[in-house]
C-alpha cells in the first residue's frame, strides 16, 4: 500500500485537512496502518515546516517507541475474513471505503494464495475474480466450499475460463457461485432495494444494500478487458435464492443461497455499504471488534487501531479477556476484560495495545533518550565546527572566501509573522507584499547593525543583532534559531570594504524571497512564487560600485517559510565574474 495522507500544511483542498487535530489524526492513522500491516510506503510532504511543529515532533517520538515495541511483538493477523483478488480485481475503493470499515480484520490475498493453503482459516471469503481456470475451479470447489463458510461473489465470478475460451459464459459463473444467473435484456437504472427475508436468515434482519453511486451496466459479451468493474448486466434466476436487491424490472440483483456445507452470496456491484458488510461478517461468525459504527479498524496481533468517522462510545469486544492499553494516552483503558466501552471523538485515531506494554515501552524510551543525547552531542559538535569556529572578532576584517562566498554577517531576527490559512493565489500576494512592507520600525537605511543592538518589531518581539560566521556556501536559519516556525522575516548585514574600489557583482540566492540594499539604497527584490520562476530557488545579481577604503553597508531582508526552505546565500564577484577575494567583510562600522 502507498499511503499518501496530507496534513494541514499541504495547503490544497484535495486531500488536505484543516487543522492540527486532523493532521495528528492523519499521521496516527498512517502509522497505525504501517505498523499493523508490517510494511508499506509512507509519503512525507516535501514542505517547508510540515514536521517542525512541537506537537508533531512529540507524536513522532511516541510513534518511534510504538514502532520499536511492534518489532518485538508477534503481529500475525488472526483474520477470519479474506478478500480474494486477481489481475482483474477493482479493489482500491472497496478496501478503503468498505472492507476497512466492517468492524473485523481481513486478509487481502490472491486467489492462488488461498488455494495453496492447507487449512483455510476464514469464515467469510469475498471473491472478486472474474477469471478462473479449470484447476483453480476444482481446488475452489474442493477446499473452499466447506466448513460452513460464507462466500460472497462480487459480479459474475468465474465467468471466464481461459482454458476453454476468452469469452464470458454465465453458466460457468452460475456453477462457481452456486446459484443460477441469466442476462438482462436491457441494462436497468436506479435499482430499487428491499430487505433480506429475516425469517430465513435472522442474522440478516433489516439488512439492505446501498445503491451504487454510478450505474455502469456493461454486457458480459465482449473481450476479457471489458469485464465490467461496478455492475454486471446480470440477474439471479434461482427460485431457491433469497433476494436481497432488485433491478427496476423486479429481477434479482443480489441474493443469498444456503447450501449443505456453505452459504453463497452474490451482488451485482462492488460499491457496497460498510454496514452491509459488517452484517455479513457477523452472520458468518467472524469475530468483530465493534458492530454499531463504521470506523476504519486495523488489527494485528496485539495492536488494535480505530479511525473514527463520528463521535460516540464504542463497545470494543476482544476475542478473550485481556488488558487494553491506549498507546498515545499512555494509560490502561481497563484490565482483564473482554468488553470495553470507550468514548471516541469524530475523525480521531485511537491506537490500543492488547496486553501490558508498559515495562517494554519504558525501556524503549530510555534507550531512545540515550541515543538522542549521543546524536545531539555529535550535532552540536559539527555545528560548532561549521558555524562557530573561529569565534567572530567584531573589529577584525574577514576576507571573502576563495569561491566568493560572503560568509560573515550580523543577523537580526527572526521576526515571526502571524500564520494564516491562505489559498495559493492569496499566498502569492502575501509573499510579494510582505517583503515590500516594513516589519521593523524605521526605514531600511536606519537599520545600522551594531553588535547585539536590540530592536523591537511591530509585533512587540525583542530581537538583537548577533554575529553569524556560518562559513558555508548556504545559510540555514534552522541551525541557529530554536523552535523554527513558518512565516518569518530575518535580516542580515555586513560592511564591505575594497582597498582599490571598483565595480562588483552581488549574487543573491534564496528559497522564498529577498530584498537587497546597499548604503540604504534598494537594489532589488525577488520572490519564490513569482512567475516564471514558480517553485524555484531565486537567483539574482546586482551590479555595485565600491569606493576605495570605504565601508559600504550591505543589508538583506529575507522572507522564509521555515525549516529547510529557510536559507539564503550570497557571493561577491568581480566585474569579470571571478571571486572578489580582494574585498574585506566587517561586522563593525
Amino acid at each position: 500500500d502507498e499511503l499518501d495522507f496530507r496534513t494541514m500544511y499541504y495547503g490544497a483542498k484535495q486531500f488536505g485537512v484543516p487543522d492540527m487535530a486532523s493532521t495528528l489524526s492523519v499521521l496516527k492513522r498512517a502509522h497505525a496502518l504501517v505498523t499493523v500491516e508490517g510494511c508499506g510506503g509512507y509519503w512525507y510532504e516535501f514542505r517547508s515546516t510540515t514536521y517542525r511543529h512541537p506537537q508533531i515532533w512529540r507524536l513522532f517520538r511516541r510513534q518511534s517507541e510504538i514502532s520499536e515495541l511492534a518489532a518485538m511483538c508477534n503481529r500475525d493477523n488472526p483474520a477470519e475474513i479474506a478478500f480474494v483478488t486477481c489481475d482483474y480485481t477493482d479493489w482500491a475503493d472497496l478496501r478503503l471505503n468498505v472492507l476497512d470499515r466492517m468492524g473485523a480484520p481481513y486478509h487481502a490475498l490472491r486467489l492462488e494464495t488461498l488455494l495453496e493453503m492447507e487449512n483455510i482459516p476464514y469464515k467469510l471469503i469475498i471473491v472478486d475474480v472474474p477469471v478462473i481456470n479449470t484447476r483453480q475451479r476444482e481446488l475452489f470447489d474442493k477446499k473452499v466450499k466447506k466448513d460452513g463458510r460464507w462466500i460472497m461473489f462480487l459480479r459474475p465470478a468465474g465467468a471466464i475460463n481461459p482454458d476453454i475460451s476468452p469469452s464470458p459464459d454465465l453458466a460457468r459463473s452460475s456453477s462457481l457461485c452456486g446459484m443460477k444467473f441469466a442476462a438482462l435484456a436491457k441494462p436497468p437504472r436506479n435499482p430499487e432495494y428491499k430487505t433480506v427475508n429475516s425469517s430465513t436468515f435472522p442474522a440478516l434482519a433489516e439488512l439492505s444494500l446501498t445503491p451504487p453511486k454510478e450505474q455502469r451496466l456493461v454486457s458480459l459479451h465482449g473481450t476479457l478487458i471489458k469485464i465490467p468493474r461496478q455492475t454486471a448486466n446480470v440477474k439471479v434466476d434461482d427460485k431457491d435464492a433469497v433476494p436481497m436487491a432488485e433491478w427496476n424490472d423486479g429481477s434479482i440483483a443480489a441474493a443469498l443461497k444456503k447450501h449443505a456445507q456453505w452459504t453463497s452470496i452474490y451482488t451485482s456491484t462492488n460499491d457496497l455499504n460498510p454496514l452491509f458488510m459488517s452484517k455479513m461478517a457477523k452472520a458468518s461468525g467472524a469475530h468483530q471488534y465493534e458492530e454499531n459504527f463504521d470506523d476504519v479498524i486495523y488489527m494485528n496481533g496485539e495492536f488494535l487501531a480505530f479511525h473514527t468517522r463520528q463521535e460516540g462510545t464504542r463497545k470494543i469486544v476482544l476475542p478473550e479477556a485481556a488488558d487494553l492499553y491506549d498507546l498515545y494516552e499512555k494509560r490502561f483503558i481497563g484490565r482483564g476484560q473482554k468488553v470495553y466501552d470507550v468514548p471516541m471523538k469524530a475523525l480521531d485515531t485511537r491506537f490500543f495495545f492488547i496486553g501490558d506494554p508498559e515495562e517494554r515501552l519504558e525501556k524503549i524510551s530510555q534507550r531512545i533518550d540515550e541515543e538522542n543525547l549521543r546524536r545531539s552531542g555529535m550535532y552540536d559538535k559539527v555545528r560548532r565546527e561549521q558555524a562557530q569556529v573561529p569565534p567572530p572578532e567584531l573589529d577584525h576584517a574577514f576576507k571573502v572566501d576563495p569561491i566568493g562566498t560572503l560568509g560573515y554577517w550580523l543577523f537580526l531576527g527572526p521576526l515571526h509573522l502571524k500564520q494564516e490559512r491562505r489559498t495559493p493565489e492569496e499566498n502569492i500576494v502575501f509573499e510579494e507584499n510582505i517583503l515590500r512592507s516594513e516589519s521593523i520600525k524605521g526605514e531600511p537605511g536606519s537599520l545600522i547593525p551594531a553588535p547585539y543592538k536590540k530592536e523591537i518589531s511591530l509585533l512587540g518581539t525583542e530581537m538583537a543583532w548577533r554575529p553569524l560566521p556560518y562559513g558555508l556556501p548556504y545559510f540555514y536559519a534552522e541551525n541557529y534559531v530554536e523552535n523554527f516556525e513558518r512565516d518569518i522575516i530575518f535580516y542580515a548585514a555586513a560592511w564591505l570594504e575594497s582597498a582599490k574600489g571598483g565595480n562588483y557583482k552581488i549574487h543573491i540566492e534564496s528559497e522564498r524571497g529577498n530584498q537587497v540594499w546597499l548604503d540604504g539604497k534598494k537594489l532589488g527584490e525577488s520572490f519564490y512564487l513569482q512567475q516564471p520562476l514558480r517553485y524555484q530557488r531565486q537567483k539574482k545579481e546586482f551590479e555595485i560600485t565600491l569606493t576605495p577604503e570605504k565601508k559600504h553597508l550591505l543589508l538583506l531582508k529575507v522572507w522564509s517559510a521555515g525549516s529547510i526552505n529557510s536559507g539564503w546565500g550570497a557571493k561577491l564577484l568581480a566585474a569579470n565574474g571571478s571571486p572578489a577575494t580582494d574585498v574585506n567583510i566587517w561586522l563593525k562600522q
